[in-house]
């Protein structure tokens, strides 16, 4: 297993040239600022089915909101799009930004509200095509702040924390890590593992505030990486011939951890079985998303000193040097 750090693609962040706005009105003093999904910026049926893409359309408007702080804020799905308002963790990020969806502009209240939307989806979560959700680590920041969450006391040891899952793509993480995990921090703080499948969303967001090392197999779970903070940094364990950095790790980077990627061999990109032709990488390798994944414990664990000097570099660049 190699440990490739998440590249930066094309374009690590949202910016502002990613949103179309609508004009402000002569005379008229906005005091709304409205979202719009559309089927062309949006992942229209999935974020109606599956709750962790819904963050796809929740994130870009966090950070359109975040530019207008001041303004009542709406979701605003167009064309089909979807959205799982109703379930526990969409609520909860909803709640969080303080934002209504509705289905049409009669719903927003205030006259000429601002209106933006994303040009285009942003990516699609293979290296290169990293999906962008956020314009700035500190909206991620506000976020967490909305959401009640707050850091570790100062002087608390590292914390390492191993992400796992119940059904598809577990990692067997067994004894033998957690002690070399330990043996190698002594002073730290090594989590058992969690699983999220059946815990609140406030307490999923505050595990992953708590962490400085988290380790984790590709999954639904890893959207909680918006409530990292800065510099904590993420390892990702993909099975083998599935291979997508740009989507979870993409969210890492852009909430300001250090994200990496774990991988079988050391040419992720390169190891596609049969016919390399085929269109989407993604639809290509489906097949194998379902797998256990096989890292070996002992081989993650000694790994975990590199992400843990990463995370130190990162903080020593925050205090400027």
């Amino acid at each position: 297993w190699t440990w490739p750090a998440a590249q930066r693609g094309r374009g690590a962040f949202l910016s502002a040239s990613d949103f179309v706005v609508n004009g402000t009105v002569d005379g008229c003093d906005a005091t709304s600022v409205v979202c719009a999904a559309t089927p062309k910026n949006a992942p229209a049926r999935l974020s109606g089915t599956h709750w962790q893409h819904a963050q796809q359309v929740l994130l870009p408007c966090w950070s359109l909101f975040s530019w207008h702080p001041s303004k009542a804020r709406y979701v605003l799905l167009t064309g089909g799009v979807g959205l799982t308002a109703s379930h526990p963790w969409t609520a909860f990020v909803l709640d969080a930004m303080g934002a209504t969806v509705v289905a049409d502009r009669s719903g927003v209240a205030g006259d000429c509200p601002l209106e933006g939307r994303l040009r285009r989806r942003t990516g699609t979560g293979d290296a290169g095509s990293e999906i962008l959700w956020l314009a700035d680590p500190a909206h991620a920041a506000a976020l967490q702040a909305a959401a009640g969450l707050a850091p570790p006391p100062p002087g608390a040891g590292l914390r390492v924390g191993v992400l796992n899952r119940r059904s598809h793509r577990r990692w067997d993480a067994d004894g033998a890590f957690l002690n070399r995990t330990r043996a190698a921090f002594p002073g730290a703080t090594v989590a058992d593992e969690a699983y999220f499948e059946a815990l609140a969303p406030a307490a999923q967001a505050a595990w992953v505030h708590a962490a400085d090392v988290v380790v984790s197999p590709h999954g639904a779970q890893l959207s909680n990486l918006v409530f990292a903070r800065r510099c904590t940094a993420v390892l990702e364990l993909f099975p083998r011939h599935f291979y997508m950095p740009g989507f979870y790790l993409a969210l890492a980077l852009q909430a300001g951890a250090v994200p990496f990627a774990g991988y079988a061999t050391d040419d992720p990109e390169g190891d596609r079985p049969g016919n390399r032709n085929q269109k989407g990488r993604y639809w290509f390798n489906r097949k194998f998303k379902y797998r256990k994944t096989d890292a070996n414990p002992l081989v993650v664990a000694d790994a975990l000193p590199a992400l843990a000097d990463a995370r130190r570099a990162c903080l020593a660049d925050l205090d400027g040097g």
